[in-house]
């Protein structure tokens, strides 16, 4: 998985919200694509690759739309090719030489604009999760809040009402945070997981180090 710069998930908000426009040939390949697979287009990325290959990077709302674009484990390349021909057909005064060596490749926004949101979150923000409920003995960011708890005081696992205090929390932190309003409180709150402190001990050797490298 790769993720979007800062700078292109700023841009990427900026055409969501209307305050900017795709160039011409651009905007034409997007709104192509985005009926040709059933996706939504959010930005169409240009640069080059090695210096002299330019690069498409298709920017789609969400991991679903991105894997529309793939053959097992790579991207399907009659997919790419159909992109590529179509590029070439709405682009004008493009280098041909580069253009012919063009690769296409996809992103999704969600996730990256998740993970950029995420990382806004303080370390006291973070800390406050843990005074929700005696049974939380921890709680760090990974790819979503990982939420450690303890099986002594809750063998079965957190309570509804245990889970829907911390997930509300939690939402609520990034909310504050969320300065698009991009995000649904929904959303927000399923971007937690719970684990038994016992279990992370157990496997991971009580380390999140450990943790970061499996996960």
């Amino acid at each position: 998985m790769t993720l979007l710069e800062p700078h292109q998930i700023e841009e990427t908000f900026e055409l969501i919200e209307g305050k900017k426009t795709l160039p011409n040939h651009l905007a034409m390949l997007a709104d192509w694509i985005s009926s040709r697979f059933h996706v939504d287009v959010l930005n169409i990325l240009t640069d080059y690759v090695d210096n002299d290959r330019s690069r498409l990077t298709i920017v789609v709302r969400n991991l679903e739309q991105r894997e529309k674009f793939r053959d097992g484990y790579n991207y399907n390349s009659a997919y790419q090719d159909e992109i590529a021909t179509k590029y070439k057909l709405f682009a004008d005064q493009i280098n041909s030489s580069r253009i012919e060596n063009l690769h296409v490749c996809f992103d999704e926004f969600t996730g990256s604009a998740y993970g950029s949101l995420a990382s806004k979150v303080y370390d006291d923000e973070l800390d406050s999760i843990l005074l929700l409920d005696r049974s939380i003995v921890d709680a760090r960011m990974v790819s979503s809040l990982c939420v450690l708890y303890s099986s002594k005081v809750l063998p079965d696992g957190p309570t509804k009402e245990i889970e829907d205090r911390i997930r509300d929390a939690w939402a609520s932190i990034l909310t504050k945070h969320d300065k698009h309003a991009y995000f649904s409180n929904e959303f927000l709150r399923r971007r937690l997981f719970f684990f038994s402190k016992q279990e992370f001990d157990a496997v991971y050797k009580g380390s999140w180090t450990n943790f970061y490298r499996d996960h």
